[in-house]
């Protein structure tokens, strides 16, 4: 599992970094279905636990409140610092893109990203930060490194239909 200190951007032990969406799913997606595209993930060597929650309920109390505090309550899901498990919550998403694009979020922009960097991690965001992709992708918002990590996993979406593993491209073509 990939442990790593957390930097002073992150000094909250209950940090949780999200896949929101621009509204909550109008539906969802059967749970079943977000765990056959978990499934295909779980199959990677170095994938971190994936959680698949039935509803917002199933998720940690710890979560729920730092996800009230930080206005994220339909988040499509997130990866937990404290624990390294990405969460992917079906009600939330539209449909099995969607989930594929949450995970694809969670596991390689974040999760990932920081299995890869360990301790260069603060480093790299700081140079990351002065990237022009990234600094379209941030838009408004201030380069901390929170954010900076948040740009790339969203620039990580994109890559969903070749980077995927072939079992969940299946799911949605």
């Amino acid at each position: 599992r990939v442990k790593r200190k957390m930097t002073p951007d992150e000094e909250d032990p209950d940090a949780f970094l999200y896949r929101t969406g621009d509204a909550p799913a109008k539906v969802g997606i059967e749970p079943k279905i977000a765990e056959k595209i978990a499934d295909s993930w779980r199959q990677a060597k170095a994938a971190p636990e994936i959680i698949v929650a039935k509803t917002q309920a199933d998720i940690p109390p710890a979560v729920v409140k730092q996800m009230a505090k930080e206005n994220a309550m339909g988040a499509k899901g997130f990866y937990n610092l404290k624990d390294n498990k990405v969460y992917v919550i079906p009600e939330n998403n539209e449909d099995a893109r969607d989930v594929a694009l949450t995970l694809m979020h969670e596991i390689v922009g974040h999760y990932g990203l920081r299995a890869v960097l360990g301790e260069q991690y603060a480093q790299v965001m700081r140079q990351a930060a002065k990237n022009s992709e990234v600094q379209k992708q941030l838009g408004q918002r201030p380069a901390s490194e929170r954010n900076v990590e948040e740009a790339i996993a969203e620039i990580s979406e994109r890559a969903v239909d070749d980077k995927l593993p072939a079992p969940a491209r299946g799911l949605f073509n």
